[in-house]
């Protein structure tokens, strides 16, 4: 395999570089000292119902709005259980993908990950993959650029403030938020990474305020992975510049993230994307804020699907654009959002949209939402025959394979989508309702959700200019009770679908399909509290805290893929700080249990030497070995100590078969975070 240049930037970074250097120079001095960097609360990432949240942020000095205004409401209402992972979170995290943190720290998803951070990476909740689990970076939806979900691994941790995972009836809602700057003084943060498995990284945030309304930020994050077997190397960057005349009323800003991303291993991948966005948004007194943004997104890959046998794809160049509006309404307790947009290309739907309204009546909350979605023409219902499916009859001619009145193949490989005959417009449509109750019972703060969605969802497979329609329906409950400084919480729901769709990723080679209703009912129960006291034999010493949660799936019918019969997760955490603050640690341990799931298979051959044969699209029972993990970071003024290993006994471990992950990894880094 051709080795990959290892901590080299492409061309383009040099702009970066000489940026970075810019902003690196000494801000305006301001009439007010910042806020401290860590003032928010350690650990926050729990599901905590809104009644047993409680904001222990102080404002100990009045400080400048940041140079954009801030959203005035999150994606979704209190129907939704919500994840947060927020700043002090974040920089304590040794995490180095979002689908690292996001299986740390959500319970009850399914993470799919290969390459490593070279990727795909995609996350499940219970059954809802493809189609499903929406990434939105500062409230704007991130269309999927090759397959049918929006890839993880396109959004580094580097440049985020929080990360807030909502959970209702349609699957994941992902909300990230990257970090906003009052301009007051310069501010850098310097991460730094090596360890096996051959891994090197650097990433730097770079932030500086012009005159009094403008601030100017950079980022940039480099990773290597030098694995004879796959190597990998990615690299991003973000530029953006904020201008807000009238302190958090009107904000003007322009953005561009760009990266490169090349591995070798299942697939030989060499993906070069980029994005500019230009946004403005406003306040309209205290209960109105209003939205609109123009954006041009750019692919281009070249991909050699090296585990199928003389079988290259290569991707050419192309672009896509969008223009959208949205706004937010609050008032008497109630929120009414809206939002539209229209795109071209492959990446953008050509229209789509969302209404959602929730209200409070004391302890009780109501919660609407409808969402439609319109694909372009050029995204075709109608598959090409599978190049490595069998012929079940070779003697007579295909039955079905262009008939627009079939619905499905007769071979037994899997299947390449609807055979509608239809190059149209692709429409889907989602609806959801929820009701929501907190409130202290019994002295005991109790929360309960329950939910309901069903609709189309329309799924596009960008890279290969193909698309599909899911039909599904979802219902479920959750409920949180507080018991002094203890949180249980329990989750029950059902989800189906009227077929299976695959992901289009390396670990399925194309985008599956396998016909038939798939249905699903599952149950969830989660603990977070202090499990060993050690105050008992350390006077002032904070307790270690376990957190864990247990999910159960049960097949009702079909062959859902992907989804373990058992999920588990176990975690030990300690955070303390010691010599009067000066130094904070923060240590702990995990264990995530993963049963038998379904997988497709993308290699035909033995599962095991001497065991039975199967054939590309055959779905088998597999093991998902367990995962373990422990990590360790420690704090001394502005600098930042991290050590992260998993499975150190463990000698082969895959998430899938044939699809390289690493078996063990053992890094260890530094976090500098400094002013002027």
């Amino acid at each position: 395999m051709a080795a990959h240049p290892r901590l080299t930037p492409p061309g383009g970074a040099l702009a970066a570089v000489w940026l970075a250097a810019v902003l690196m120079l000494p801000g305006r001095v301001s009439a007010q000292d910042p806020p401290p960097p860590d003032s928010i609360p350690s650990d926050s990432a729990q599901a905590v119902a809104d009644s047993l949240a409680a904001d222990t942020t102080e404002a100990t000095v009045a400080i400048r709005e940041p140079t954009f205004p801030a959203r005035m409401a999150h994606l979704r209402g209190p129907s939704h259980e919500v994840f947060v992972c927020d700043r002090q979170c974040l920089h304590s995290s040794s995490a180095l993908t979002l689908l690292e943190l996001l299986i740390e720290r959500v319970p009850g998803i399914t993470g799919l990950r290969a390459e490593y951070f070279g990727g795909p990476h995609h996350a499940m909740d219970g059954m809802f993959g493809a189609g499903f689990g929406g990434l939105y970076i500062d409230g704007q939806p991130i269309s999927p650029m090759e397959s049918g979900q929006a890839d993880l691994r396109r959004l580094t941790l580097n440049y985020l403030e929080e990360v807030r995972v909502l959970r209702g009836a349609d699957g994941l809602v992902i909300d990230a938020s990257t970090s906003a700057h009052d301009g007051g003084e310069a501010y850098s943060r310097i991460n730094g990474a090596t360890g096996d498995p051959q891994l090197e990284g650097i990433e730097g945030v770079f932030a500086n305020g012009f005159g009094d309304i403008t601030v100017v930020e950079t980022s940039f994050s480099l990773l290597n992975l030098a694995r004879d077997d796959n190597p990998s190397d990615r690299f991003s960057a973000l530029a953006r510049v904020s201008v807000m005349p009238w302190s958090n009323r009107l904000g003007f800003q322009m953005e561009y993230r760009g990266g490169t991303l090349k591995r070798e291993g299942t697939d030989n991948a060499d993906l070069t994307f980029g994005s500019t966005t230009l946004r403005v948004r406003g306040n309209v007194g205290d209960h109105f804020q209003a939205e609109g943004f123009a954006r041009r997104a750019s692919r281009s890959a070249e991909i050699d699907q090296v585990i199928i046998e003389e079988d290259t794809i290569t991707a050419e160049s192309w672009a896509s654009e969008a223009i959208g509006i949205s706004a937010v309404a609050q008032k008497w307790g109630g929120t009414l959002t809206g939002a539209y947009s229209l795109g071209s290309g492959l990446a953008q739907p050509r229209q789509q949209g969302s209404v959602g309204a929730w209200y409070r009546w004391g302890p009780l909350a109501a919660e609407l939402g409808v969402e439609f979605r319109q694909l372009g023409d050029s995204l075709a219902l109608d598959y090409p025959a599978p190049p490595l499916a069998p012929d079940p009859d070779p003697g007579e001619p295909d039955s079905g394979l262009g008939d627009p009145g079939d619905d499905q193949l007769t071979a037994t490989a899997p299947f390449y989508g609807r055979l509608s005959g239809s190059h149209g417009a692709i429409s889907s449509s989602v609806r959801r309702a929820g009701l929501s109750f907190s409130d202290t019972l019994l002295w005991f703060p109790v929360s309960a959700r329950v939910f309901h969605a069903d609709g189309v969802q329309a799924v596009p497979f960008a890279a290969m200019a193909r698309a599909d329609t899911l039909p599904f329906a979802s219902s479920g409950a959750s409920l949180e009770i507080g018991l002094g400084p203890y949180i249980l919480g329990g989750r029950v729901n059902r989800q189906s679908v009227d077929r299976q769709l695959g992901f289009g990723a390396v670990f399925d080679t194309a985008a599956f399909f396998w016909p038939g209703e798939n249905e699903i009912k599952g149950w969830e129960a989660r603990f977070t509290g202090p499990l060993i006291p050690l105050n008992l034999m350390m006077p002032g010493v904070n307790p270690i805290v376990l957190r864990g949660s247990w999910r159960r799936n049960t097949i009702v019918s079909g062959q859902p893929l992907y989804v373990p019969e058992n999920h588990g997760h176990i975690e030990l955490l300690f955070n303390d700080t010691f010599f009067s603050g000066n130094l904070e640690i923060w240590l702990g341990g995990a264990m995530e249990l993963r049963g038998t799931r379904i997988h497709p298979v993308v290699v035909a051959g033995e599962l095991e030497e001497g065991g039975e044969v199967v054939e590309v699209g055959d779905l088998v029972q597999m093991n998902t070995d367990s995962w373990s993990m422990a990590w360790f970071t420690f704090k001394i003024a502005s600098f930042r100590f991290f050590w992260r290993v998993s499975n150190p006994s463990v000698a082969d471990i895959f998430d899938f078969r044939q699809v390289f992950f690493p078996p063990q990894i053992n890094v260890f880094g530094l976090r500098w975070e400094f002013h002027n």
